[in-house]
């Protein structure tokens, strides 16, 4: 029998609403999981703009986006999920903590969920607009190193990772009490500094941008 894995998503929808994107997170992702037989459950977070907008990356083009729309492209990748929500605008959960931080406790908010509702072997921190070029597997899986996408220009890449239950109770939590609240940069070059880290060749740091579909990708 497999590990334990608990899929935690959070971001905003972004490009999310592309059916090529989530065609690649069920081909190289989902199913993956399942034929590696492990034993996964999935929360979800999605961020919308206020008044219920999605607002794709660096464009000026916004879409209304209902509760059920987003359910069902949520459970047409995942099927039925342990946790799914969609909140509108992160600031006011978090009103006197910096942007960083923002998305640091966004973060942290679906792993807490995931870890009250069971004990998991691994917790995989995914964007909604992340691109799967490759199938994930299994040596992602190591029980004493956050294992990351890669990314060159930063010690670790905070689009994709693999959180092993004992650096969850340590390291992370550690991480976030200092970080909660004026976390100045980007993720990736903050809190990773302080913990093995392993980027995973064949997981590039992927994502898709804009109406065009275009694949920015970091190396």
């Amino acid at each position: 029998m497999g590990v334990k894995l608990a899929v935690c998503m959070y971001g905003s929808i972004r490009t999310f609403v592309n059916h090529e994107l989530r065609l690649k997170y069920k081909e190289n992702f989902m199913s993956s999981i399942i034929k590696l037989n492990h034993i996964v459950d999935v929360f979800v977070i999605l961020v919308r703009n206020p008044n219920g907008q999605n607002n794709r990356a660096r464009t000026n083009v916004t879409s209304s986006l209902s509760y059920t729309e987003l359910e069902e492209m949520v459970y047409d990748v995942f099927g039925k999920c342990s946790h799914f929500q969609v909140i509108d605008d992160n600031k006011e959960l978090y009103p006197t903590a910096s942007p960083h931080s923002q998305q640091l406790q966004g973060i942290d908010s679906v792993f807490q969920i995931a870890s009250r509702h069971d004990k998991y072997n691994y917790f995989v921190r995914v964007r909604p607009d992340f691109y799967w070029h490759h199938p994930f597997d299994h040596t992602v899986l190591i029980p004493d190193t956050v294992v990351t996408a890669v990314k060159s220009d930063a010690p670790a890449s905070d689009m994709f990772f693999v959180l092993p239950n004992s650096l969850y109770h340590t390291w992370w939590q550690r991480e976030i009490e200092k970080n909660k609240e004026q976390l100045r940069c980007p993720i990736e070059y903050a809190i990773f500094n302080n913990v093995k880290v392993h980027q995973h060749k064949q997981i590039n740091s992927a994502l898709m941008r804009g109406n065009t579909g275009n694949i920015e990708t970091w190396k």
